[in-house]
């Protein structure tokens, strides 16, 4: 009886102790001071109760100066993390065996920037509510400032490279663009420093007679037939009569170098056909006492005009073939597939068409195009050049006269307009009855054998 009594007396006791701390006034005492906390450490937010009352049945909570950002929550004798701020999830604790003697102090671990500031820190109990508010100063600023300067300076001088990269770009560009050009002008250079200067044409002028002025009439050309070269005839005229010169004895004369002169000939007979892409759709070539025949393959390649070309050769008498062909082939990047075909092209339209003359008429510089595009296309014009001499067949350069002229263009940048088709068919028809340089060779071969003079 006398231990149920004392037992009773315990609880009862316990259970008003309770009571009277539930119940009892208390105060929340925080430091007289700020904070000071270095950047990256731990520190503690001192706050105790007074008097120094036990807060495990109290809720403690921590916030901010905004009474939104709550920092850690004590209730129902657990820290609940639900409505924690993301920001201190992990870095913030109280001491729960401290609770006992009421110190309510909040530990902080690793201090930011962004930590710092003023806190509060509220008690509460059944009936009596009371906080109390501190600040945190973080020191370090100033190594965080200068972190997020250079940072920044990084950042900026990032994007100064980027820049200098992209100028760079820029002037690799224009040096490409500049090496190109010189590479052009210095082979036009010397295709005009290898050029022959044209023959002068020797003709009878009407030129005022004075006295004593000697006249001499042209040498007759060499034929097939004449078994000599002509001979020169002098004469003199007087002002007083006009009496036929005296004969003067003739004189045999025969000029060596004559046979390195291309001979005039007669224009080959048979028609003149121009064969190519779409380049040549609107050209119009006059040729006089000849028919000429302009067939257009849009779209083709060199290959497919070696396919298609000999079904207009087919039951027709051919002078003179000009082929205009290969920018289509330039995308494709496959050059020596490129010459392969022109070797294969001339090679079965000498086989078709073995007396007529040949004519591979050049590209034309196109516009707003690209370097590369550029660069293979002037490429392609001086190949043909030489292959032309080599297989003896005539080359059109028609490089320098479209070079820079935009105006000759359709606005494509490929097709010439009609402007354009007109200056390229002039072009084409001054040069399509030129004599190859193999004529004057033979010429000269067959002066050699019947005159049996050293070369």
């Amino acid at each position: 009886m006398k231990v149920q009594n004392g037992w009773s007396c315990s609880v009862f006791f316990l259970l008003h102790m309770i009571h009277v701390t539930w119940t009892q006034k208390f105060g929340v005492i925080g430091p007289s001071t700020d904070i000071f906390a270095l950047l990256g450490e731990d520190v503690t937010l001192p706050a105790s109760l007074s008097p120094p009352l036990s807060a495990r049945g109290f809720g403690v909570t921590w916030d901010r100066k905004d009474l939104q950002s709550l920092v850690l929550l004590y209730q129902n004798f657990q820290i609940r993390p639900e409505r924690q701020m993301e920001a201190y999830k992990g870095r913030t604790s109280l001491f729960l065996e401290e609770l006992e003697g009421g110190n309510v102090s909040l530990r902080l671990r690793n201090v930011r920037v962004s930590d710092g500031g003023l806190y509060r820190c509220l008690v509460a109990s059944e009936q009596w509510n009371e906080e109390s508010h501190l600040t945190l100063n973080v020191e370090g600023h100033e190594a965080e400032a200068e972190a997020k300067q250079k940072r920044t300076m990084a950042d900026s001088e990032v994007k100064r490279i980027a820049t200098v990269v992209e100028e760079l770009q820029a002037l690799d560009e224009q040096i490409q663009n500049l090496l190109v050009r010189r590479r052009y002008l210095r082979d036009l250079k010397a295709r005009l420093l290898d050029k022959p200067s044209s023959p002068s044409v020797i003709g009878v002028t009407s030129t005022p007679r004075c006295a004593a002025q000697i006249t001499f009439t042209p040498a007759p050309r060499r034929s097939d037939t004449d078994d000599d070269l002509g001979v020169f005839q002098l004469c003199r005229r007087g002002f007083k009569a006009r009496t036929p010169p005296s004969a003067q004895a003739s004189i045999l004369t025969q000029n060596r170098f004559d046979p390195l002169s291309v001979p005039s000939s007669p224009s080959a007979p048979g028609d003149v056909i121009v064969v190519g892409d779409s380049i040549v759709r609107n050209l119009n070539i006059t040729c006089p006492n000849r028919k000429s025949f302009v067939s257009c393959f849009p779209g083709a390649r060199v290959r497919d005009v070696t396919r298609r070309a000999p079904a207009i050769y087919k039951n027709r008498a051919v002078g003179a073939i000009v082929i205009h062909a290969g920018v289509n082939d330039i995308r494709h990047r496959q050059s020596e597939i490129l010459k392969a075909d022109f070797t294969a092209l001339i090679k079965d339209t000498k086989e078709r068409t073995p007396s007529a003359k040949i004519f591979i008429s050049g590209p034309l510089p196109l516009v707003r195009r690209s370097n590369e595009y550029y660069s293979r296309l002037l490429g392609l014009n001086n190949w043909l050049q030489g292959f032309c001499k080599n297989q003896d067949i005539g080359f059109i350069n028609n490089w320098d006269l479209f070079w820079e002229r935009p105006r000759f263009f359709k606005r494509d940048g490929l097709h010439p307009n009609s402007f354009g088709a007109r200056v390229l068919s002039e072009n084409i028809s001054k040069h399509h009855d030129v004599p190859t340089v193999m004529d004057g060779l033979k010429a000269r071969s067959l002066y050699n054998h019947q005159h049996q003079v050293t070369p």
